[in-house]
């Protein structure tokens, strides 16, 4: 018996209509097509990948960064080659994780991801989004949008957290 793992719906504290454009990108879009989304929980990001599965008529891969493997390239060349040439969503995480290693890949292979058939969506951190566009401004500079699904204020991200965790909200100091 496995335990699955429950992702709840996205708290109407964060910005549906956020979460409609970058679904509405990731449809349409073509070869070379990267957004950023910006999130300040992990169950707020989970539910949003969720949504995207659930909305999207393409297959949703993951990659998460770290410093043993701060290059997302290797991942994509990795895939069966019928994945690998057909189009599907990739979602990277915790880029902040590989830095200042990961920024330097992302710039230099910014041409190379122009040419996939692969829509990528970049999870970041208000911090994460900065060092990006400071520190691998060709690859900020290529990026298809930028999508806000964080909880907007510290009680309602309090609440959020909680409704995500199947508990009721309650006062945190």
């Amino acid at each position: 018996m496995s335990a699955e793992r429950v992702i709840r719906p996205l708290p109407p504290s964060v910005a549906a209509d956020e979460l409609d454009e970058l679904v509405t990108l990731l449809r349409y879009a073509t070869a070379g097509c990267w957004a950023f989304a910006l999130y300040n929980t992990v169950a707020v990001r989970e539910a949003a990948v969720e949504a995207l599965r659930k909305r999207l008529n393409l297959p949703v891969y993951e990659f998460t960064f770290d410093r043993g493997e701060p290059n997302p390239r290797r991942y994509l060349e990795a895939l069966p080659s019928g994945v690998r040439d057909g189009p599907a969503v990739v979602c990277l995480y915790d880029v902040e994780r590989a830095f200042p290693q990961a920024l330097g890949y992302l710039d230099l292979t910014r041409e190379w991801f122009l040419h996939r058939p692969h829509r990528l969506v970049l999870w970041v951190t208000e911090y994460g989004r900065v060092e990006v566009a400071v520190e691998a401004p060709n690859f900020w500079a290529a990026r298809s949008g930028v999508f806000d699904l964080r909880v907007p204020e510290r009680g309602e991200l309090l609440a959020a957290r909680a409704e995500l965790a199947g508990e009721p909200p309650g006062y945190e100091n």
